[in-house]
């Protein structure tokens, strides 16, 4: 896969941020600057996705937005939205998507002539916008850094990629499958399964995507970020609140994938739109099918009991996962993940499985992204299905029940340590070689510290 120059498209980024910023809000220029990047690929190469084709868009079509950044006549802004209206009625797949980028707020010829500019200059330097391979990755990296900007503004429409990585690996997809997110966002739940099977070598053509995102302009986002990677016409997008749609022949889907959404009305409010969508969830899996749900740890709590009891009860409940903090956007709360199988293996029956990420000296205020290393650790945790020191417990749902349905890992991983006094030659051996892994973690963060600080010194001599 190419190598992506992501300084070039961080400096690309904030300059364009520079010249919108004095005239437009944040989620203003959000979306203007991810629609000219997506534009900037539909004129190149509109045939490649395969939503255009050759009769309906023309070169005299694309020459004709060109021209408008070319020509200034102090008109470029409504010049632009009848080009994106022109362009949406060319496909139906991008019907009401281009067009809402355009913001209110007027925005001058020169500052838009600049962006258009800057791209054409990323253009040149990197040939992105031509590179199938390489265009997908760089729309990532811009919703990433744009996204990263908006930590800061309580703003909750994005889902960090390690944690879709992570997510997408616990659930391993398989070609031909149907994954579904009830809260889409910009369709980093979904794109996470489709890097999963490019992982495998297998074709993500063959997956069948849907989601539901209410907000018109982060629905228009997903789109174009599946548009960026091939996936627009394997996926079904609807601008719309799931639990507020009408299922009168629900349909049900072999994956389901969801980062539950923020209230912000208060802990009443959280617990009501978890437990719908909890429900919502159980009901759509299909019944042979998983879900992974990602959520603040609030949801490990007793004020759940009766819902987490009607699970357990159908043996349900596979494996919760304890998140460091900081890892969700929109909050710094701890965070935890849900494995929801219907059709749990022989051996996994009537158990659940805890894992506590936390403590084990990886993700931290250090280091706010999930690694590779951690969600290694996690993965390998989960698939062997046993009792792994520090790291993973596996408790009987009898002893959940025995604790009011609490699903907070770390009071199981207390008794796993508890039970220590017992443990046999391999747990112990098992013990000793995680103590090993993770000095050598340490001792390897040191040296790199250290590295950096030298480099420093070295550069700024006093």
């Amino acid at each position: 896969m190419p190598k992506i120059k992501k300084t070039l498209l961080r400096n690309i980024l904030l300059e364009c941020i520079q010249v919108l910023k004095p005239s437009l809000p944040y989620v203003a220029y959000r979306q203007l600057l991810l629609t000219l990047f997506f534009l900037r690929r539909v004129i190149v190469s509109p045939h490649q996705s395969g939503i255009f084709s050759p009769a309906t868009i023309t070169d005299s079509i694309t020459q004709s937005i060109t021209e408008i950044f070319d020509t200034p006549t102090n008109s470029i802004q409504s010049k632009l939205r009848d080009a994106l209206l022109d362009l949406e009625g060319l496909s139906p797949a991008l019907e009401g998507v281009l067009s809402i980028g355009i913001p209110d707020q007027i925005v001058s010829d020169e500052d838009l002539a600049r962006c258009w500019d800057l791209l054409g200059q990323l253009q040149r330097e990197t040939g992105v916008f031509t590179n199938a391979e390489l265009f997908p990755l760089a729309y990532e990296n811009w919703l990433v850094q744009i996204a990263q900007a908006s930590s800061r503004r309580n703003v909750d429409f994005f889902t960090p990629r390690g944690l879709t990585r992570l997510l997408s690996a616990l659930i391993r997809p398989a070609p031909g499958m149907s994954i579904y997110d009830p809260s889409v966002r910009t369709g980093g739940m979904l794109l996470g399964c489709v890097y999963e099977l490019l992982n495998q070598q297998e074709a993500p053509q063959t997956l069948n995507l849907i989601g539901f995102e209410p907000s018109e302009e982060i629905w228009a986002i997903c789109k174009m970020n599946l548009y960026a990677h091939g996936m627009i016409l394997n996926s079904r997008i609807e601008r719309a609140h799931p639990l507020r749609v009408l299922h009168a022949d629900a349909e049900q889907y072999d994956i389901v994938l969801q980062n539950l959404p923020l209230v912000s009305d208060g802990k009443k409010k959280q617990i009501q739109s978890d437990t719908n969508y909890l429900h919502h969830i159980l009901e759509v899996v299909a019944p042979t099918g998983r879900a992974a749900i990602l959520s603040p740890a609030h949801i490990q709590q007793t004020d759940m009991r009766i819902f987490w009891d009607e699970v357990l009860q159908h043996d349900w409940l596979e494996s919760v996962i304890g998140i460091p903090p900081r890892q969700l956007q929109g909050t710094s709360a701890s965070a935890c993940i849900i494995i929801i199988n219907k059709q749990k293996p022989q051996e996994r029956k009537q158990q659940v499985q805890f894992i506590q990420l936390a403590g084990k000296g990886a993700a931290s205020a250090w280091h706010p992204t999930l690694r590779d290393d951690d969600i290694q650790q996690i993965v390998k945790a989960y698939t062997s299905w046993r009792d792994v020191p520090d790291l993973a417990h596996i408790v009987p749902i009898n002893r959940i029940a025995e604790q009011n349905y609490n699903l907070n890992p770390a009071r199981y991983m207390e008794w796993a340590k508890q039970d220590g006094s017992t443990m046999d030659i391999e747990t112990i051996i098992l013990r000793y070689q995680s103590a090993v892994e993770q000095r050598n973690r340490n001792v390897a963060q040191l040296l790199d510290s250290l590295g950096k600080l030298w480099k420093y010194s070295e550069e700024n001599p006093r």
